[in-house]
This record gives structure tokens, C-alpha cells and sequence, in this order.
């Protein structure tokens, strides 16, 4: 039998998870720019060009790019997750729906 309880806490947690990292891969979405202008004031080039190259190749510049790379990649293996349950339910429905008219046929 199922617990809609259980299962309400589920797509709550499951949700909630998704929520949190979708959060952490936005803010280092949301931060890209500043870190590459932050670098970019810190070198010593005569032009923009050159300054967002310097930004560019840098090691904490390529290191945020790979954190939200990666964040963003968490964040969507969570959605996933959280539309599987969300499928999950629809199914269980269905069949549930499918049995009682088998029942009712007999």
C-alpha cells in the first residue's frame, strides 16, 4: 500500500534538495562577471582586451568556471530526480486507476 504521507515527504525532500543546488549553481552563475572583473583590476594590462585575457586564463578564473560547471551539473541531476518522483507518482496513479476498473469489471 502507499503512504501518500511517505510520499509527500519525499517530493518535499527531493524538491527541496533540487531548490538548494539550483540556488548554488545560480550564484556562481550570478558571479562570473565580478570574479572576471575583480581579476581583470588586478593585472597590470594597458587594455581591456588584454585584461580579460589576463581574467580569462587565470587559475581562480578557471576554477570558478569549473565550480559552476559543476554545481549546475548537481543541480540538474537533482531536477532530474525531482521529475522521476514526480513521474513516479503519475504512474502509481494511473495504475491504481487501471486496477480499480479491472475490479469493477469483474
Amino acid at each position: 500500500m502507499i503512504d501518500p504521507n511517505e510520499i509527500h515527504r519525499r517530493i518535499v525532500e527531493i524538491g527541496e534538495d533540487w531548490a538548494d543546488k539550483e540556488a548554488g549553481a545560480s550564484a556562481l552563475e550570478d558571479t562570473r562577471r565580478s570574479v572576471r572583473a575583480e581579476i581583470m583590476r588586478q593585472s597590470n594590462e594597458k587594455t581591456m582586451g588584454a585584461a580579460e585575457a589576463f581574467a580569462e586564463a587565470s587559475i581562480r578564473y578557471k576554477e570558478h568556471i569549473a565550480a559552476m560547471v559543476e554545481a549546475r551539473r548537481v543541480a540538474n541531476r537533482a531536477h532530474v530526480n525531482y521529475k522521476a518522483i514526480q513521474v513516479w507518482v503519475e504512474m502509481s496513479r494511473s495504475k491504481e486507476a487501471t486496477d480499480r476498473a479491472l475490479i469493477n469489471l469483474r
